[in-house]
């Protein structure tokens, strides 16, 4: 019995030894004489441990005093596994950016058309200067139309950076300046802007003057690796085909990080590899964007996150992957994280590491926040083609903000009922229904600790700020009711466009001339029905594809059948109003047609009002 007892313990030990993804492999402190530094590294390892101890992958560093001085690896993860970066890449846009201002090449506050191709940017809707800061601020006014997502074929992603921008460029959907929108294009655009300026591809560029000067040897800038092949068969999960590169694409490792983040916050008196100047950097990390002290702004395209001071970086979550890049240069205080766990709300685990921000409550009367009632929208949401309805239906639902009570002073209900912005709890689709209350004028705060700004002035609620996040007020034509609206009719005419199939159907097995006639318009009924049955099974593909990240060229089919089709329709329609009098119709007869004649007037103008065309 005690052998037994013993080969099993043996037996647990070898199996916890050679399966990595259920353990820490290693942990390494590399700072040991101060007090506060060891309340960090406790802090990263207990955190660590509760969120990534059954990851398969997982690589941390901690920075203390602008020195890394933690480590910690789970499952296969070490500091030279090479993971995707994803949003993380940007921030190599950034600083070649602020490296070319401080060269005297780029200006932040000129028209970024100065720099570009003559009639590069073509679906601009403000004749407004767009500047290097509008992109930096993530505010130049496009969409986040998912045509930019997807590439329009198979090939398209391959094509110079220039020449796929401009094939995917979004519409531009407010006045550059007004409202930040989160755009990936802008992003890339302003990579593009780098190779305009310099003369050369953005991942040579970032190459010579931030991978090599900073020793970054395991870093690939380009999505398909071409700058660093050695590293394509190790990357963590395998090469992804990314789209709108350089805003994702970039590959490496924490080791590699580690060494970017000591040259954003080098040691007091030592000069950053990155600059000429370390004035460069403390003008980079200064704020470009902040609408509210309590609001988190963005500094020259480093997005600040939560904390006790002020720290900034990037988020990634991907399927499959997640990852943190964040530093508090003022103290030197920084957490690096890559893992293949691509749960919601992994990239946000270190939040706490920094703290929380002290808020200040205040004392004088507040403003009466029934103003404040109204149905926002989530501002970067695709504003144009058939994408638009669909992430109404999978992503971007209205939020209302709604009175308290009629004698309430500073409380507001803040409602959505299908999509949580609470995101950072990780309930995505969840219901949110919370009292907010109002502690500074126009700044509320739920229970989570989110703050929510409005933009109020004149009489009008310009936009409400949650997180971070930023919301515009609906037009009447994409309100809540108008959305529900749209998807009850589509599913009645979808559901009655059978009726009169079935009817002509079973019209035609029994030779029943009363259910259908070869003369005028009863002729027409049968093909109408048709094409009203096949546009609402296309339609329905075509929502199907958008959760398949299918690009323009496969859905082609689609819009060209959504063409056929609602000729086909009109011209039913047509030739059964000009041959109505003519028929020889019963009264229920007349009221099928009637009605069948409605339901393709309505797929019609449903197609036309949502763009299920393009």
């Amino acid at each position: 019995m005690r052998k037994a007892v013993c080969f099993a313990l043996l037996l647990a030990l070898i199996i916890l030894a050679v399966s990595p993804a259920l353990a820490k492999t290693n942990a390494q402190a590399l700072y040991t004489h101060d007090e506060e530094a060891f309340e960090y590294i406790e802090m990263v390892d207990l955190i660590g441990d509760s969120a990534f101890m059954s990851a398969a992958s997982a690589s941390i560093v901690l920075f203390y005093n602008g020195e890394p001085v933690h480590s910690a690896f789970y499952g296969t993860g070490d500091a030279d596994t090479v993971y995707r970066l994803g949003d993380i890449s940007s921030l190599f846009v950034w600083v070649s950016v602020m490296q070319l201002k401080e060269r005297g090449m780029l200006e932040l506050d000129r028209d970024i058309r100065d720099y570009l191709p003559n009639n590069f940017l073509r679906r601009l809707r403000f004749s407004d200067p767009i500047t290097m800061e509008h992109l930096m601020n993530q505010n130049a006014g496009w969409e986040d139309c998912w045509r930019s997502e997807t590439a329009f074929s198979e090939g398209d992603e391959r094509l110079p950076l220039g020449e796929y921008l401009s094939l995917v460029e979004p519409g531009q959907a407010y006045r550059p300046g007004m409202i930040k929108t989160e755009s990936t294009f802008s992003t890339s655009l302003a990579a593009y802007m780098v190779e305009c300026i310099s003369g050369k591809p953005y991942a040579e560029y970032v190459k010579e003057n931030i991978l090599t000067p900073v020793g970054m040897n395991f870093t690939a800038v380009d999505r398909s690796l071409s700058d660093n092949p050695e590293l394509i068969d190790r990357v963590k999960g395998g090469v992804m085909a990314f789209t709108l590169y350089p805003s994702y694409g970039a590959y490496g490792t924490v080791s590699d990080l580690s060494k970017f983040m000591k040259a954003l916050m080098p040691a007091e008196g030592a000069a950053s590899p990155l600059f000429s100047s370390n004035e460069t950097l403390e003008n980079m990390f200064s704020y470009s964007y902040k609408i509210h002290d309590y609001i988190n702004g963005i500094s020259h395209g480093f997005i600040e996150r939560d904390g006790y001071i002020k720290t900034l970086g990037q988020n990634v979550n991907m399927s499959g992957f997640c990852g943190t890049f964040a530093l508090a240069p003022e103290n030197g205080l920084g957490i690096i994280l890559l893992s293949s766990l691509g749960s919601i709300g992994a990239d946000s685990t270190f939040d706490g590491l920094f703290g929380t921000r002290n808020i200040e409550i205040a004392t004088e009367e507040l403003p009466y926040p029934s103003a404040l009632t109204d149905e926002f929208m989530r501002a970067d949401h695709p504003h144009s083609g058939y994408q638009e309805f669909v992430s109404y239906l999978k992503v971007y639902h209205p939020l209302i903000s709604m009175e308290y009570s009629k004698f309430s002073e500073n409380k507001l209900y803040l409602y959505s009922k299908m999509y949580s912005i609470n995101y950072r709890a990780g309930a995505t689709y969840l219901p949110y229904f919370e009292v907010i209350t109002q502690i500074q004028p126009y700044l509320f705060m739920d229970k989570a600790g989110n703050m929510i700004y409005f933009d109020y002035s004149d009489g009008v609620v310009n936009k409400m700020v949650f997180d971070g996040v930023e919301y515009v007020p609906t037009e009447w034509n994409r309100s809540l009711a108008v959305i529900n609206s749209s998807i009850i009719l589509v599913y009645l005419c979808a559901l009655c466009s059978l009726v009169p199939v079935v009817g002509v159907v079973i019209g035609i097995v029994h030779n029943k001339r009363r259910c259908i006639s070869t003369r005028g318009a009863s002729k027409l009924l049968l093909p109408l029905a048709l094409a009203i049955l096949i546009t609402t099974i296309n339609n329905g593909i075509l929502v199907s594809y958008s959760s398949a990240n299918l690009t323009y060229a496969q859905t082609t089919w689609q819009f060209i059948i959504n063409y056929v089709m609602s000729a086909v329709m009109i011209a039913c329609v047509l030739g059964m109003a000009i041959t109505w009098k003519k028929s020889e119709l019963f009264r229920y007869q007349k009221v099928c047609y009637m009605l069948t004649i409605a339901f393709a007037i309505i797929i019609v103008l449903f197609m036309v009002f949502w763009g299920f065309y393009y």
